[in-house]
């Protein structure tokens, strides 16, 4: 049986991340890729990243099946909470596709998108980057003939007529520059953001973004943590403002993203929700303050010993600030 611990949680806490890119068809990379692309746009078109929703995963798996069943295209008219979704649909006859390709084929209709107008024809881009829509779900499936097809299924649904002018913004920087970045953030940034934000809509707390710069922070003090092997809060700046941080060591088994979070979030079990700061359950409330934007994370080990560094920014666990930033599910 492998150990883990955190810091004993005498400090305010902190965050940081990153993510890796595949292109071979294994349903799990792919998804991972699509929602990272789709969230990367999003960004560059001025609206909050989109969360994984496992119950609209269902409906979007569920409903791909059918399709391949089928053979052809078509669109669902899938409901969820009883209002209807957004959908994007995408086949490939060849079978195996990656996420440039599906991506592309969907965000294709920028180039000719007339923004600020109320009135628009409904297109793939549109409800990519729809700013109203806060979920989405993906599913898989292939037919007899081994062509792919994808459903992606958005909450709520966008292109509403008239309130496209509210919810597609023009890109703020250049697809291109982002595409190249992809690859800036590792596996264990993109699991440990998609465990945060997963969290964070539990608590009615807007996503949190990765950030290149607090993921180096974070790698650097992962990496003097295991070189000296303890654990001590950092106190570390980032543009010469305090950072949030949490601090997490396993033994025994390799840590993920998901296995860090986790173990913060747990401390919600000790939470009282009509007190301040409370010792026990400082890296909980870290990880749903509501007023922190930003987060990195990094990870280093030694064999099957691992440190994990996550900051945050603003940080969170501010004194008298607690009944407006952690809020109960």
């Amino acid at each position: 049986m492998g150990s883990c611990q955190k810091s004993d949680n005498k400090l305010p806490t902190r965050t940081r991340s990153r993510k890796p890119r595949k292109s071979i068809y294994e349903n799990a990379d792919l998804k991972e890729g699509i929602l990272t692309e789709i969230n990367q746009i999003r960004i560059l078109h001025q609206v909050p990243e989109l969360i994984s929703s496992g119950e609209i995963d269902s409906i979007s798996q569920s409903f791909a099946n059918k399709l391949a069943k089928k053979g052809e295209l078509d669109y669902s008219n899938n409901r969820y909470k009883g209002s209807e979704l957004g959908e994007i649909l995408f086949y490939n006859e060849i079978g195996e596709c990656d996420t440039d390709t599906v991506i592309d084929s969907w965000y294709k209709d920028a180039k000719d998108f007339r923004y600020h107008n109320k009135n628009q024809e409904a297109t793939s881009f549109a409800q990519l980057v729809w700013k109203k829509s806060k979920l989405i779900g993906i599913g898989f499936s292939k037919d007899e003939k081994g062509g792919t097809y994808i459903v992606a299924n958005f909450h709520p649904t966008g292109n509403v007529a008239d309130q496209y002018h509210l919810n597609v913004f023009p890109p703020k920087g250049d697809r291109d520059k982002i595409k190249k970045k992809k690859d800036d953030f590792t596996k264990f940034d993109l699991e440990a953001l998609e465990a945060h934000n997963k969290y964070r809509e539990m608590h009615h707390a807007p996503p949190l973004i990765l950030n290149k710069e607090l993921c180096k922070i974070a790698q650097e003090y992962a990496q003097k943590l295991l070189q000296n092997n303890t654990i001590t809060y950092s106190f570390g700046k980032y543009k010469g403002n305090d950072m949030g941080e949490n601090i997490f060591m396993c033994q025994g088994t390799e840590a993920t993203g998901e296995m860090a979070t986790n173990d913060w979030y747990n401390e919600v079990k000790s939470h009282n929700f009509k007190k301040d700061f409370q010792k026990s359950s400082g890296h909980f409330t870290q990880i749903i303050w509501k007023d922190t934007k930003e987060v990195g994370f990094g990870v280093a080990n030694r064999g099957n010993t691992y440190y994990v560094v996550a900051n945050y920014y603003p940080p969170g666990n501010f004194l008298g600030q607690y009944s407006k930033n952690v809020l109960k599910a």
